[in-house]
């Protein structure tokens, strides 16, 4: 905020001191040829009017150096305009001053010296105003891509020329040796620093069309004024000095120097300038190509971008795009031309022999650029658009004219494909990308649902301990564990595996789930419980669909352990008195897999009373069949092994040592299924 108030104060106060510094300069000329011209008995010495005159010229130039720097957002051509306008008004107002020369001799105050010193003062202070206008414009122009080299040259330049104004007390011919010293110093450096002209290359053509006409214009203001400025020396005895000073010889030069140098960088840069022009109209048209996508995305945005770019960049009467679409005809996209006028162009230019339209699909990108034809005095080139070695259409264009194909436009244009089908392949994997991000987001909101439909708590008693574990391969699985207390007495679990993997084997699982909770509450022996679940199954799982189960019930009263399962894993249970461990086996079918009352035939229930340091490990087959890098099974031993070898501790150690071991045996080998257990130790 401070610095903005510091930008707007500055100019207003230093053109306010100016005019006051030029009027008091006029004020002490006048009393000092009133005082020579009617012995006046007071004046002032007349360096004390050079003074003040001095003090307008480093006032003006502060102001429109804090002006310009305001201005950095105008262009360089209003830059330029800006002081072209000062000095046409400064050549008005001289013009206007000029008509008193014919007005009648006899009139007094025409001739009145007083009269004369104040049209002087005038036109000193309107040219030094345009002079200093144009120092600041210039200084712009050579800082416009500034270096710290560069800097320190102005700055050198700068600071000597201004500390010169205090030289105008001193005639020029005074001290000629001096002088000219400064003044070839002050020549070299503006030398040095007239080659400085980069920002001429980034007008286009018409801009350095106007560029010329200001900087002719300016050269031409500056020679007038400097001339007229000069011709005071002769006619003029009172302030020959504002004139007549190194100051003033040194800016003039300095002038002209630089606009003679930028009239001829821009005079020699004219025919290329629309070559320079071309190349930026295709580099920027290769950038809208590339970020087509980003900005619309849509693939129809991409190909009016190629048509706008194509038919911009090399000046075509009429282009066309065919695109290939698999079940429907082909689309077209056209500019200048309308479809009925395509397909008659199309059919005139068919022969038995050759069929332009017709490109086969090429193998590599490469191999995509064709050469022109022309036909009935126009030009044709026609290219194939190819992303991943398919050819998904072609690009018509047309001119009216014979060889209008240069070999620079057909490779712009084979360019403009290329980005085209570079643009194309980025959006389809985009969406790609964007339906895996969306997939992946419904996977993780899919696995936090499923962690939901796994028990929370595990039940706890004072006769038996329980631990469970399930872990997907997958996002989700079709591993399941439940359970549920029947009465006080009595707790029912379950575990599953669905065939198969991933989201379809996860909606299974969820339907399992609530199947269990709809059965479990009519209190059905495990074998009963099978059967209905396998009937209510039947009726919405896919015919390639089955489940495997053990249904198992605790009755803490009676110390007994029943089971049934629907071809899922053996039971693994350890018997604390005969210190052995065996597996629990029985017939039983998948669920799903028969589909009516024959069902029955292959189920059966088991019961057998357990003992104090028994142990119950129901598992999926994801972990048996789990290999390593050598593909050996993990197998059934490992477990037996793990069970026996941890017998005296909690079931919590006991699933700790299995997946240790498991880990152990698979070494970050990839896993191929969903892996659960559930260890039951009674106390």
């Amino acid at each position: 905020m401070k610095n903005m108030y510091t930008s707007k104060l500055i100019p207003r106060l230093s053109i306010l001191l100016a005019i006051i510094s030029w009027l008091t300069s006029l004020a002490t000329s006048s009393l000092k040829l009133l005082h020579t011209s009617y012995q006046l008995p007071f004046s002032l010495p007349i360096k004390v009017s050079y003074s003040f005159f001095g003090l307008y010229m480093l006032l003006l130039a502060v102001f429109f150096r804090y002006n310009t720097q305001r201005a950095e957002r105008i262009n360089l051509i209003n830059l330029l305009w800006r002081a072209s306008f000062l000095g046409v008004i400064a050549l008005a107002t001289l013009a206007i001053i000029r008509l008193r020369a014919y007005l009648p001799e006899n009139y007094a105050l025409v001739s009145h010296r007083l009269i004369a010193n104040f049209f002087y003062h005038v036109e000193l202070g309107l040219i030094m105003a345009f002079f200093l206008a144009t120092f600041t414009v210039w200084k712009r122009l050579i800082l416009y891509q500034k270096t710290k080299r560069l800097l320190r040259y102005w700055n050198i330049f700068e600071y000597t020329l201004f500390s010169t104004i205090i030289l105008i007390f001193i005639p020029f011919e005074g001290s000629k040796l001096f002088f000219n010293a400064l003044y070839m110093l002050l020549t070299g450096l503006g030398v040095v620093l007239a080659l400085h002209l980069k920002w001429i290359a980034y007008l286009n053509f018409k801009q350095k069309w106007q560029g010329l006409l200001i900087v002719l214009l300016i050269i031409a203001l500056t020679a007038y004024f400097s001339a007229d400025l000069f011709g005071y020396i002769e006619a003029q005895d009172l302030l020959v000095g504002l004139a007549n000073s190194l100051f003033t010889f040194s800016l003039f030069t300095f002038l002209i120097l630089y606009g003679m140098a930028s009239l001829l960088v821009i005079l020699f840069n004219l025919p290329t300038s629309s070559v320079f022009e071309k190349k930026l109209i295709e580099t920027d048209n290769l950038g809208r190509l590339s970020q087509s996508i980003q900005t619309s995305g849509h693939v129809n945005h991409v190909y009016e971008v190629l048509l706008d770019s194509t038919h911009n960049t090399v000046a075509a009467d009429a282009v066309w795009l065919e695109l290939n679409q698999s079940s429907r005809p082909i689309k077209i996209i056209s500019k200048n031309i309308s479809v009925a006028e395509i397909k008659s162009l199309k059919q005139s230019i068919k022969k038995p022999t050759k069929n332009f339209f017709k490109i086969e699909t090429p193998l590599h990108k490469s191999e995509t650029k064709q050469t022109p034809h022309n036909f009935q005095g126009r030009s044709l080139l026609i290219l194939p658009l190819v992303v991943k070695h398919k050819n998904i259409g072609i690009l018509v264009v047309v001119k009216e004219v014979t060889d209008g194909f240069t070999k620079e436009m057909v490779d712009i244009i084979h360019t403009f494909v290329q980005q085209t089908c570079i643009s194309i392949e980025n959006f389809h994997l985009l969406r790609e990308m964007l339906e895996n991000e969306r997939y992946k987001e419904a996977l993780k909101i899919a696995k936090r649902v499923q962690q939901r439909l796994l028990p929370e708590k595990l039940p706890q008693h004072e006769s038996f301990e329980i631990t469970a574990f399930s872990q997907a391969t997958d996002q989700v699985g079709g591993d399941y564990y439940d359970f549920y207390r029947l009465s006080k007495q009595r707790i029912a679990l379950i575990i599953g595996d669905v065939a198969g993997k991933g989201t379809s084997a996860a909606f299974n699982m969820s339907q399992m789930k609530g199947l269990f909770h709809a059965l479990v509450q009519q209190n059905l022996s495990p074998r009963v419980f099978l059967m209905q679940a396998n009937k209510a199954l039947s009726r919405c799982l896919e015919k390639s669909s089955f489940i495997t189960a053990s249904y198992c019930v605790i009755d803490t009263q009676k110390r007994t352990f029943s089971f049934s399962r629907a071809g899922h894993c053996p039971i693994i249970y350890y018997n604390s008195v005969q210190q052995s461990t065996r597996y629990l086996e029985s017939k039983g079918l998948g669920l799903g897999i028969i589909k009516d009352e024959k069902f029955t035939d292959y189920i059966a229930s088991h019961t057998l009373k357990f003992n104090k340091g028994d142990i119950v490990l129901l598992y999926t087959d994801g972990i048996i069949e789990a290999k390593n890098k050598k593909e050996e099974h993990f197998g059934e031993e490992r477990l037996i092994k793990v069970v026996e070898e941890n017998r005296h501790k909690a079931p919590s150690a006991i699933q700790h040592k299995l997946l240790e071991a498991f880990y152990t045996f698979c070494n970050n080998y990839a896993m191929e299924d969903d892996y659960t257990c559930i260890i039951v130790k009674f106390k």
